[in-house]
């Protein structure tokens, strides 16, 4: 039981991020949430407080923000700091894929900025919130296995496909797990991330031409469920086992080997330093 503890889920109020705070509220724990829409918010709200009916976890938190901006995202991370002591469970989760390429009002690519740069900052703005046996865990995607990363087009401004970029990004999420885990060396947080597998959710209901018809018409029929989906970041959220891996990548329950491009150590760190480089006034 995850009775005392918090946990932060980005992306939480649909799909897979609603049902890991369910998961995790059902446990015990004290639940803040981040979304973007006030609707599915509120909604998402009144789920987690019914999951978490007869522990004595107190009714979940909400954040609202968009996490393709970084400006959101530190509001984000010092609510957090606010609002918790200490940290127990960071779930970066949100996450999104986009028809066409679209440039946030901070210059940055928004497939990049939303699913990696800002798990990227949030956790940096957190690190000193983690207790210890905090668990962080990141939302990739097998889809990582069919991209390799361009570092003199990191943004896709030369090259965007909007598969391209999702499937770059999600790469990015396995490389910057091992970087960070190899940074947390020696102490003890667990950095890990996941692939959820095909799931039925409204994610990419909003894409243009086979994709969104894809998304909407056969994923229903043969997609897992968020449930489903859910079951490998709450096992490396709560399991005493996954509280000793460090940097893993896992399908399934189990840790698995990523694509060789996610294995690549300088790809890794140069990943680091671009985006250090990239988000430096917003690390400061």
């Amino acid at each position: 039981m995850l009775a005392g503890k918090t946990a932060l889920v980005t992306g939480a109020t649909s799909g897979i991020g609603l049902a890991i705070a369910r998961g995790l509220a059902a446990s015990g724990a004290s639940l803040i949430l981040v979304g973007r829409d006030p609707h599915r918010a509120d909604s998402a709200r009144r789920e987690v407080t019914a999951s978490a009916a007869g522990t004595a976890a107190p009714a979940p938190h909400l954040i609202l923000a968009d996490l393709s901006l970084m400006s959101e995202t530190r509001r984000v991370a010092a609510a957090v700091r606010e609002r918790a002591d200490t940290l127990d469970i960071l779930v970066n989760n949100a996450g999104a894929v986009f028809a066409t390429r679209q440039e946030t009002p901070e210059g940055f690519e928004r497939t990049f900025a939303l699913n990696h740069l800002s798990p990227f900052l949030l956790t940096a703005h957190l690190l000193d919130r983690l207790s210890p046996g905090a668990r962080i865990v990141t939302t990739s995607s097998r889809v990582h296995l069919q991209a390799a990363l361009d570092f003199e087009d990191l943004q896709t401004a030369r090259s965007y496909r909007s598969f391209r970029a999702y499937s770059r990004s999600k790469l990015a999420n396995v490389m910057w797990t091992a970087a960070l885990a190899r940074r947390l060396d020696g102490m003890d947080i667990a950095a890990n991330c996941f692939a959820p597998g095909l799931v039925a959710t409204r994610f990419g209901h909003d894409m243009g031409g086979l994709v969104g018809w894809a998304a909407r018409r056969i994923l229903p029929r043969i997609g897992r469920t968020p449930e489903q989906g859910a079951a490998s970041c709450l096992l490396l959220a709560t399991a005493p086992e996954a509280g000793r891996w460090r940097g893993r990548y896992v399908f399934d329950g189990q840790p698995t080997a990523p694509s060789a491009a996610a294995q690549d150590v300088p790809g890794q760190e140069r990943l680091w330093a671009e985006s250090e480089r990239l988000l430096a006034s917003y690390l400061a």
